[in-house]
């Protein structure tokens, strides 16, 4: 199934548009779009992804005036001599409306693409046909692109590491002794750290009782085999020095370990079609490149699951503003956005809030079973 021109309308979130464009394969693909909106960056921005993704299509944004509707006509009149298709998944509504009356008008067919149910909607004059369809899945990088925005850096290749999985491991399967010793990890008087060498910290081992002894030396010696560190005693202290210096990071990173875990249980979700951790991303914000940050993103059938990781009791309304926020804005409206937690809020007020903006809150308690289906059954729709 092809098309020669494949027309679309400009909107925040553009997965629809990708999906037309590669099943129907399009010679040219038109984007109009009002030009009293703040959006060359974004139109720019969807020109690249367009040249790398569909090198053999020709992109062509149209700017439009906002009430010169004769302008739409021209446009969509100039291409009904050709295998045009029009695509209403995105726009305005009254764009669409507008376009939609010109199509009929000159005889266009015109799609609709249902990404979360999997649909195609085809019409024009005489009929309307639903289809069931198997869209292309995209990734993540997909998807944020598509916005105008750009991953700055992910960890997804750092969380491969097998020492970052075992320590991951350890924690996930000890939860209450990691509950009962975590806070330790940030007292200076037990983890000295030496401000002119950054490889470097030293334990107190006067500070530690018994079980933290044992504990802290197997965290060692696992280190140790997969040479992240080299480490020694002195007196009463355990001298450290950080062979990678992501290891160190990861370690005194709060809730570190709790993002790699969740994005481990995500991979193994046969839904999903692509997960990445601790996302750094760039984002157009009126002419200013803003830095954002979520920590775990995943897409299946082309939504994007956006979620925060708290390793504790203290998240409030800020958090969840925070993901609904970063959700929204690269999701758009058909997101979905989870907060995991090893505990639940402090405040009660938050679970409220939480419901209001439609973000599910999965706490990990040791069962890794239990907190999997979980997570399958939000991703995958289940619950709703």
């Amino acid at each position: 199934m092809s098309c020669d021109v494949l027309i679309n309308i400009l909107d925040d979130h553009n997965e629809g548009s990708i999906l037309a464009t590669a099943k129907y394969k399009p010679k040219e693909v038109i984007f109009i779009y009002l030009e009293n909106c703040n959006i060359e960056d974004q139109v720019e921005k969807l020109s690249e992804y367009y040249l790398n993704k569909f090198p053999f299509t020709t992109f062509i944004p149209k700017k439009i005036n906002h009430n010169d509707f004769s302008k739409v006509e021209d446009i969509i009149k100039s291409y009904s001599n050709k295998n045009t298709i029009i695509n209403l998944t995105g726009g305005k509504k009254f764009i669409c409306l507008i376009i939609e009356y010109f199509a009929r008008k000159n005889g266009i067919k015109v799609i609709y693409l249902d990404i979360e149910q999997e649909k195609l909607i085809t019409f024009n004059d005489k009929n309307i046909e639903v289809m069931q369809d198997d869209f292309l899945n995209l990734d993540v990088d997909d998807v944020i692109e598509s916005i105008g925005g750009a991953i700055v850096v992910d960890s997804t290749e750092e969380c491969s590491k097998k020492a970052v999985e075992e320590f991951t491991n350890m924690i996930a399967k000890n939860i209450s002794l990691w509950e009962k010793y975590k806070y330790r990890i940030y007292d200076n008087r037990i983890f000295i750290h030496d401000q002119s060498n950054p490889s470097m910290i030293k334990i107190n081992m006067s500070c530690l009782n018994k079980q933290e002894t044992d504990i802290y030396y197997k965290i060692l010696n696992m280190l140790s085999n997969y040479d992240q560190i080299k480490y020694w005693k002195e007196d009463n202290f355990i001298k450290i020095r950080f062979l990678n210096l992501y290891m160190k990071s990861f370690i005194f990173k709060s809730g570190s370990w709790l993002e790699v875990f969740t994005k481990r249980v995500v991979e193994e979700i046969e839904a999903v079609d692509d997960v990445k951790s601790g996302v750094l991303f760039l984002w157009n914000d009126d002419k200013r490149r803003v830095r954002n940050e979520l920590d775990v993103v995943a897409v299946k059938d082309s939504v994007l699951i956006c979620i925060s990781c708290k390793d504790s009791a203290k998240y409030d309304e800020v958090a969840l503003n925070e993901l609904n926020v970063y959700g929204n804005q690269l999701g758009g409206e058909s997101v979905i956005k989870i907060l995991v937690a090893t505990k639940p809020p402090i405040k009660s007020s938050v679970l409220d809030r939480a419901r209001e903006m439609n973000i599910w809150i999965v706490l990990f308690n040791g069962d890794r079973k239990e907190f999997k289906d979980k997570l399958k059954k939000i991703i995958t729709r289940k619950y709703m």
